[in-house]
């Protein structure tokens, strides 16, 4: 069963009351729901740890009901539209000309799958993310009835702008959205179980060369006059042999196993603070994307868009907002015929 499939309907309507009954009965719900995924996604073994759902329910619904948060948060969603490029603040600052709107919206599989699925789809919604950072810059900068130069200004810089997702709905995008920090979690708990499934490997294969490389030299053994140097290496072999024993008895048995494993994953959800860094950002920009002061002189226009820094594995930083494209807007698909023909 698929992500989305899994946690269809795990997301609330921005427009939900965070209070009431009927808040804590749909957290709970998801906080349920969300269990059950993520010990199908790392272990489903893990149903046999005593009290497993009871151990994580407390850090999962920490992680939801942050991840609700935030998803709550994000600006409202936009029209696409490249003939408004030059009237909308947004999309001047996400998109460096107005041609390059269609083309990245027209280079998106995802984007073009949909249309091409529903004929009778007219409109889509779609998350689309930029690389974001800022930079410094020297310049002058109007200051009262005095100019000030030499001063230290801020460049907003977008870059490599691409479709993230996109869906029929608005809502469905935000749980397409929502699902990928969920899963972003429950890698890194992967990851830390990945490691400790590693070291076992690692130590098992070495206790089974040990046990075997003793079992070898027990039947070469003879009675000569030189078994007290064979008796000296037997004797480091089994010291070599018992400490490996030691080791493999220190990490537990299969219980034991996943007990650490089901650590690992409480762990993950319970620091989504840290693995997950949200930047609502409301800025307000020059044409030319410096980032001005509310006081400033130079003509600006705010802007609103989110930037999540992804701080585990692999780590990554995006900005992103929500926008609805009308099919009219992609460009039209032209077959490459010379392409083609190379290929022949």
């Amino acid at each position: 069963m698929g992500t989305f499939s899994w946690l269809k309907g795990l997301l609330g309507h921005p427009t939900d009351s965070r209070t009431g009954a009927s808040f804590d009965e749909r957290l709970a719900r998801n906080v349920a729901k969300t269990v059950d995924f993520a010990i199908a996604q790392t272990n489903p073994r893990l149903k046999s740890v005593e009290a497993c759902r009871d151990r994580l329910d407390a850090p999962v619904r920490q992680a939801v009901d942050y991840l609700d948060a935030q998803m709550r948060f994000l600006p409202a969603c936009i029209d696409v539209v490249a003939a408004d490029w030059a009237e909308t603040p947004l999309l001047r600052a996400f998109f460096a000309t107005a041609e390059d709107m269609p083309r990245t919206l027209g280079a998106s599989g995802s984007l073009r799958t949909l249309f091409d699925k529903h004929p009778d789809l007219d409109t889509a919604y779609f998350a689309l993310g930029v690389t974001y950072r800022e930079r410094s810059a020297e310049g002058m900068s109007p200051h009262g009835i005095e100019t000030q130069t030499d001063l230290s200004r801020r460049i907003a810089c977008f870059d490599s702008p691409w479709v993230m997702s996109c869906g029929a709905g608005e809502h469905e995008v935000r749980q397409q959205v929502y699902d990928e920090w969920l899963n972003y979690l429950i890698a890194q708990s992967m990851t830390g179980i990945g490691e400790l499934r590693k070291t076992r490997q690692i130590l098992e294969d070495q206790h089974a060369l040990l046990r075997e490389h003793l079992k070898r030299q027990h039947s070469q053994q003879t009675d000569d006059t030189d078994s007290a140097a064979e008796n000296v290496s037997d004797t480091a072999l089994t010291a070599q042999f018992q400490e490996s024993e030691q080791q493999l008895a220190g990490l537990g048995d299969v219980q034991a196993q996943l007990e650490a494993e089901l650590t690992c994953l409480c762990e993950a959800f319970s620091s989504v603070q840290s693995y997950l860094d949200f930047e609502h950002k409301r800025l307000r920009l020059s044409h030319l994307n410096e980032i001005l002061a509310e006081d400033s002189l130079t003509v600006g226009h705010k802007v609103a868009f989110t930037q999540v820094t992804f701080n585990g594995v692999p780590n990554t930083s995006r900005a992103f907002f929500i926008g609805r494209v009308a099919r009219s807007e992609l460009p039209t698909t032209r077959i490459n015929f010379s392409g083609a023909e190379r290929l022949l």
